[in-house]
Protein backbone atom coordinates (compact mmCIF):
# COMPACT_ATOMS: atom_id res chain seq x y z
CA UNK A 1 0.00 0.00 0.00
CA UNK A 2 1.73 3.17 -1.14
CA UNK A 3 -1.18 5.57 -1.63
CA UNK A 4 -1.62 8.41 0.83
CA UNK A 5 -5.22 7.55 1.72
CA UNK A 6 -7.21 4.36 1.93
CA UNK A 7 -10.32 2.97 3.54
CA UNK A 8 -9.02 0.22 5.86
CA UNK A 9 -10.11 -0.98 9.31
CA UNK A 10 -7.57 -0.83 12.11
CA UNK A 11 -8.66 -4.31 13.06
CA UNK A 12 -11.02 -6.79 11.50
CA UNK A 13 -13.23 -6.59 14.60
CA UNK A 14 -13.38 -2.78 14.59
CA UNK A 15 -15.44 -0.28 12.59
CA UNK A 16 -13.76 1.16 9.54
CA UNK A 17 -11.95 4.49 9.73
CA UNK A 18 -10.16 6.58 7.15
CA UNK A 19 -6.40 6.01 7.40
CA UNK A 20 -3.85 8.31 5.81
CA UNK A 21 -0.42 6.66 5.54
CA UNK A 22 2.75 6.67 3.46
CA UNK A 23 4.00 3.23 4.51
CA UNK A 24 2.41 -0.08 5.37
CA UNK A 25 2.11 -0.18 9.19
CA UNK A 26 2.87 -3.46 10.96
CA UNK A 27 3.89 -4.89 7.59
CA UNK A 28 0.21 -5.54 6.96
CA UNK A 29 0.08 -7.99 9.89
CA UNK A 30 -2.77 -8.38 12.38
CA UNK A 31 -3.17 -5.80 15.17
CA UNK A 32 -3.39 -7.58 18.53
CA UNK A 33 -3.74 -4.67 20.94
CA UNK A 34 -4.51 -0.95 20.93
CA UNK A 35 -4.65 1.84 23.54
CA UNK A 36 -5.95 5.42 23.37
CA UNK A 37 -4.41 8.55 24.88
CA UNK A 38 -6.42 10.44 27.53
CA UNK A 39 -7.27 13.28 25.12
CA UNK A 40 -8.33 10.71 22.45
CA UNK A 41 -6.01 12.37 19.91
CA UNK A 42 -3.58 9.45 19.61
CA UNK A 43 -3.75 5.68 19.43
CA UNK A 44 -0.99 3.08 19.70
CA UNK A 45 -1.37 -0.35 18.11
CA UNK A 46 0.73 -3.48 18.61
CA UNK A 47 1.27 -6.43 16.28
CA UNK A 48 2.72 -9.60 17.80
CA UNK A 49 3.44 -11.13 14.41
CA UNK A 50 5.29 -8.09 13.06
CA UNK A 51 6.74 -7.31 16.52
CA UNK A 52 6.03 -3.63 16.09
CA UNK A 53 4.18 -0.72 17.69
CA UNK A 54 2.62 2.04 15.60
CA UNK A 55 1.45 5.44 16.85
CA UNK A 56 -1.40 7.13 15.00
CA UNK A 57 -2.94 10.61 15.23
CA UNK A 58 -6.72 11.02 15.31
CA UNK A 59 -8.01 14.15 13.58
CA UNK A 60 -11.14 16.15 14.41
CA UNK A 61 -12.76 14.47 11.41
CA UNK A 62 -11.99 11.09 13.07
CA UNK A 63 -9.44 10.17 10.42
CA UNK A 64 -6.62 7.95 11.71
CA UNK A 65 -3.23 9.02 10.34
CA UNK A 66 0.04 7.11 10.59
CA UNK A 67 2.54 8.93 12.81
CA UNK A 68 5.56 6.74 13.67
CA UNK A 69 6.53 3.15 14.42
CA UNK A 70 8.80 1.13 16.68
CA UNK A 71 10.23 -2.37 16.23
CA UNK A 72 12.35 -4.59 18.46
CA UNK A 73 15.43 -3.66 16.44
CA UNK A 74 14.81 0.01 17.34
CA UNK A 75 15.03 -0.68 21.06
CA UNK A 76 18.26 0.21 22.78
CA UNK A 77 19.77 -1.23 25.96
CA UNK A 78 18.28 -2.14 28.42
CA UNK A 79 15.13 -2.78 26.41
CA UNK A 80 16.52 -5.02 23.67
CA UNK A 81 15.80 -8.52 25.00
CA UNK A 82 12.01 -8.51 24.97
CA UNK A 83 9.41 -9.45 22.42
CA UNK A 84 6.28 -7.42 21.78
CA UNK A 85 3.22 -9.24 23.11
CA UNK A 86 -0.30 -7.93 23.61
CA UNK A 87 -0.01 -7.56 27.37
CA UNK A 88 3.20 -5.51 27.05
CA UNK A 89 1.41 -2.41 25.70
CA UNK A 90 -0.14 -0.58 28.68
CA UNK A 91 -0.95 2.92 27.46
CA UNK A 92 -0.05 6.00 25.44
CA UNK A 93 0.33 9.53 26.77
CA UNK A 94 -0.97 12.72 25.21
CA UNK A 95 2.62 13.44 24.12
CA UNK A 96 2.62 10.16 22.14
CA UNK A 97 4.89 8.15 24.40
CA UNK A 98 3.95 4.52 25.03
CA UNK A 99 4.33 2.67 28.30
CA UNK A 100 5.42 -0.97 28.09
CA UNK A 101 5.41 -3.76 30.65
CA UNK A 102 8.89 -5.26 30.30
CA UNK A 103 11.09 -6.44 33.18
CA UNK A 104 10.43 -2.90 34.43
CA UNK A 105 7.85 -0.32 33.46
CA UNK A 106 9.33 1.54 30.49
CA UNK A 107 8.17 4.69 28.70
CA UNK A 108 9.37 4.98 25.09
CA UNK A 109 9.05 7.86 22.65
CA UNK A 110 8.22 6.02 19.43
CA UNK A 111 9.31 8.94 17.22
CA UNK A 112 12.78 9.42 18.77
CA UNK A 113 13.22 5.75 19.86
CA UNK A 114 14.37 7.03 23.27
CA UNK A 115 13.08 5.59 26.53
CA UNK A 116 13.43 5.46 30.27
CA UNK A 117 12.69 3.05 33.09
CA UNK A 118 10.16 4.41 35.56
CA UNK A 119 11.88 4.33 38.92
CA UNK A 120 10.84 5.29 42.43
CA UNK A 121 11.52 3.90 45.89
CA UNK A 122 9.74 0.57 46.28
CA UNK A 123 8.31 0.55 42.75
CA UNK A 124 8.70 -2.96 41.35
CA UNK A 125 5.40 -4.79 41.03
CA UNK A 126 2.25 -2.78 40.30
CA UNK A 127 -1.50 -3.33 40.50
CA UNK A 128 -2.99 -0.61 38.28
CA UNK A 129 -1.66 2.11 35.99
CA UNK A 130 -3.05 4.84 33.72
CA UNK A 131 -2.15 8.15 32.13
CA UNK A 132 -4.33 10.89 33.60
CA UNK A 133 -6.24 13.64 31.84
CA UNK A 134 -4.04 16.29 33.51
CA UNK A 135 -0.93 14.80 31.84
CA UNK A 136 0.39 12.89 34.86
CA UNK A 137 0.88 9.14 35.18
CA UNK A 138 -0.58 7.21 38.13
CA UNK A 139 0.85 3.85 39.24
CA UNK A 140 -0.71 1.89 42.10
CA UNK A 141 1.43 -0.69 43.86
CA UNK A 142 0.17 -3.57 45.98
CA UNK A 143 1.77 -6.16 48.28
CA UNK A 144 3.94 -5.89 50.29
CA UNK A 145 4.00 -2.07 50.36
CA UNK A 146 0.76 -0.44 49.22
CA UNK A 147 1.41 2.89 47.59
CA UNK A 148 0.27 5.30 44.85
CA UNK A 149 2.93 6.98 42.70
CA UNK A 150 2.27 10.10 40.64
CA UNK A 151 4.74 10.81 37.83
CA UNK A 152 4.90 14.10 35.93
CA UNK A 153 6.73 14.91 32.72
CA UNK A 154 9.14 17.69 31.78
CA UNK A 155 10.78 18.47 28.44
CA UNK A 156 14.48 19.07 27.89
CA UNK A 157 16.22 19.25 24.50
CA UNK A 158 13.02 18.00 22.88
CA UNK A 159 12.86 14.85 25.01
CA UNK A 160 10.26 14.17 27.71
CA UNK A 161 11.45 12.86 31.06
CA UNK A 162 9.18 11.43 33.76
CA UNK A 163 9.88 11.86 37.48
CA UNK A 164 7.97 10.76 40.55
CA UNK A 165 6.54 13.91 42.12
CA UNK A 166 4.46 12.23 44.81
CA UNK A 167 4.26 8.94 46.69
CA UNK A 168 1.11 8.24 48.73
CA UNK A 169 0.92 5.50 51.35
CA UNK A 170 -2.19 3.32 51.10
CA UNK A 171 -3.88 0.86 53.43
CA UNK A 172 -3.62 -2.82 52.54
CA UNK A 173 -6.22 -3.57 49.87
CA UNK A 174 -7.50 -6.56 47.91
CA UNK A 175 -7.89 -4.96 44.47
CA UNK A 176 -7.79 -1.52 42.87
CA UNK A 177 -8.38 0.38 39.63
CA UNK A 178 -7.22 3.85 38.58
CA UNK A 179 -8.88 5.79 35.77
CA UNK A 180 -7.85 8.66 33.50
CA UNK A 181 -9.92 11.18 35.47
CA UNK A 182 -7.68 10.54 38.49
CA UNK A 183 -10.20 8.47 40.43
CA UNK A 184 -8.80 5.56 42.43
CA UNK A 185 -11.14 2.74 43.49
CA UNK A 186 -9.81 0.49 46.25
CA UNK A 187 -11.48 -2.78 47.26
CA UNK A 188 -11.34 -3.81 50.93
CA UNK A 189 -12.64 -7.21 52.01
CA UNK A 190 -12.84 -6.13 55.67
CA UNK A 191 -15.03 -4.10 55.63
CA UNK A 192 -16.65 -5.30 52.42
CA UNK A 193 -16.50 -1.99 50.53
CA UNK A 194 -14.96 -0.03 47.67
CA UNK A 195 -13.51 3.36 48.54
CA UNK A 196 -13.23 6.09 45.91
CA UNK A 197 -10.37 8.60 46.17
CA UNK A 198 -9.24 11.48 43.98
CA UNK A 199 -5.49 11.14 43.37
CA UNK A 200 -5.16 14.75 42.24
CA UNK A 201 -6.71 16.28 45.38
CA UNK A 202 -5.88 13.24 47.59
CA UNK A 203 -9.38 13.40 49.05
CA UNK A 204 -11.82 10.59 49.93
CA UNK A 205 -15.00 10.92 47.86
CA UNK A 206 -17.32 7.92 48.12
CA UNK A 207 -17.84 4.46 49.57
CA UNK A 208 -19.70 1.59 47.92
CA UNK A 209 -21.02 -1.35 49.96
CA UNK A 210 -20.41 -4.71 48.28
CA UNK A 211 -22.46 -7.89 48.27
CA UNK A 212 -20.90 -10.47 50.59
CA UNK A 213 -21.46 -13.09 47.87
CA UNK A 214 -19.33 -11.21 45.33
CA UNK A 215 -16.61 -13.42 43.84
CA UNK A 216 -13.41 -11.40 44.31
CA UNK A 217 -10.89 -13.35 42.28
CA UNK A 218 -12.24 -12.15 38.92
CA UNK A 219 -13.33 -8.72 40.13
CA UNK A 220 -13.16 -5.86 37.62
CA UNK A 221 -14.28 -2.22 37.79
CA UNK A 222 -15.31 0.14 35.00
CA UNK A 223 -16.63 3.72 34.80
CA UNK A 224 -19.06 4.85 32.10
CA UNK A 225 -18.05 7.69 29.76
CA UNK A 226 -19.81 10.32 31.90
CA UNK A 227 -18.16 9.00 35.11
CA UNK A 228 -21.60 8.76 36.73
CA UNK A 229 -21.81 4.97 37.04
CA UNK A 230 -19.40 2.39 38.42
CA UNK A 231 -19.77 -1.21 37.24
CA UNK A 232 -18.27 -3.94 39.44
CA UNK A 233 -18.15 -7.47 38.04
CA UNK A 234 -17.31 -10.73 39.72
CA UNK A 235 -19.69 -13.67 39.64
CA UNK A 236 -22.38 -10.97 39.16
CA UNK A 237 -22.42 -7.40 37.85
CA UNK A 238 -23.29 -4.51 40.17
CA UNK A 239 -23.85 -0.91 39.02
CA UNK A 240 -23.47 1.98 41.48
CA UNK A 241 -24.13 5.69 41.25
CA UNK A 242 -20.85 7.62 41.71
CA UNK A 243 -22.87 10.62 42.95
CA UNK A 244 -24.60 8.83 45.83
CA UNK A 245 -22.82 5.46 46.19
CA UNK A 246 -26.22 3.73 45.95
CA UNK A 247 -26.54 0.37 44.19
CA UNK A 248 -28.60 1.06 41.05
CA UNK A 249 -28.81 -2.41 39.49
CA UNK A 250 -27.36 -5.90 39.58
CA UNK A 251 -27.47 -9.05 37.48
CA UNK A 252 -29.39 -12.03 38.85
Amino acid sequence: MSSSKSEEPLNGDQDQAEISIDVLPHGGKKINEYVLSPNMHSIATLSEEDKSIVVWSITEELAVKYDSSLTISDLKHPFDTYEFESNKLIGISDCKQVILRLDNLVIIDVATKSGQILSAQGLKEWASIDFLENGDLAIIKGYPVYRAYIFSKSKSDGIYQWTCKNSIELEEFHECSVFQNGKLFIVFRKPNVIQQWDLITQKFEMQYILDWNLYYFTLKMKLNSENTLLAVSGNKVYVYSTKSGILMANSR
